[in-house]
């Protein structure tokens, strides 16, 4: 059985008080909620927010107008009608 010099001796090193280890905990929360608002702000405002305009040239046989133009050129070639190409006011 310890003796109570023992016994004073092992009061200094018991682990820490209940409002340490809650302190403890506050700050750790805190700090896993910090994280969360940074990692969501970064992703509101971060450098890739704005969306990525396509690069890609469109050809002609994937424009819709192209198309409808020149389909309606042929149907007009194929039913005789005059082309009636852009009027040239200098004459």
């Amino acid at each position: 059985m310890p003796s109570a010099a023992d016994a004073a001796t092992l009061e200094e090193y018991r682990l820490p008080s209940s409002g340490v280890r809650r302190c403890a905990v506050i700050y750790l929360l805190a700090l896993i909620g910090l994280v969360t608002v940074a990692v969501l702000m970064w992703k509101a405002f971060g450098p890739n927010t704005r969306p990525v305009l396509s690069t890609r040239v469109q050809g002609p046989d994937d424009d819709p107008d192209f198309l409808w133009k020149v389909d309606r050129e042929t149907r007009r070639k194929k039913s005789g009608e005059p082309d009636a190409g852009p009027a040239d006011p200098a004459g």
